[in-house]
């Protein structure tokens, strides 16, 4: 696994495992400095600094919906990221488009997993090259079977999505 895909994952994975933690509507990562990413959550999604303060893990109340950001020096492109990604959850890759955030140029990759629990999961990750050493990561992980009001809070989130930019 890649130095820029383990991390992401971990954080990703830990969702459904976090601990109750002090919550926020507008959330900030890293908490100062740039790059940063902004999110606008719900008042009471969780969220918690984890793989050393390099990722920001974010869960819905009731664990159904969560979010890693991440923003770390990385020397693999994209594309070996997300394979990494995939195959270490032995998911199934479904789609790959171009999308951006805050008007910068990335890729989504969306998949579905089963994670370590049996619980069935939903993957997207939108990874943003932010120069030649730097790429931002933002994952998505919603339940299988979450209702319609439940996905519209997880898209709602993920469009708030927004980049504070500037060299780390």
């Amino acid at each position: 696994m890649t130095r820029h895909a383990r991390p992401t994952l971990l954080a990703a994975l830990a969702l459904l495992l976090l601990p109750v933690t002090a919550s926020a509507r507008e959330l900030r990562h890293p908490a100062s400095g740039e790059p940063a990413f902004t999110m606008t959550v719900p008042d009471d999604w969780t969220a918690v600094t984890v793989d050393g303060g390099r990722s920001l893990s974010i869960a819905s109340a009731d664990r159904r919906i969560g979010f890693a950001l991440t923003i770390a020096p990385t020397d693999q492109s994209p594309e070996e990221i997300a394979k990494s990604a995939v195959t270490a959850s032995k998911g199934t890759q479904l789609e790959t488009k171009p999308t951006s955030i805050s008007g910068i140029a990335g890729q989504s990759y969306s998949w579905i997993y089963v994670n370590a629990g049996g619980i069935k999961l939903h993957a997207t990750m939108v990874l943003v090259q932010l120069d030649n050493k730097w790429l931002a990561s933002c994952t998505g992980l919603e339940v299988d079977g979450n209702s319609p009001a439940d996905h519209q809070r997880a898209e709602t989130a993920m469009q708030s999505v927004k980049l504070v930019k500037g060299a780390k």
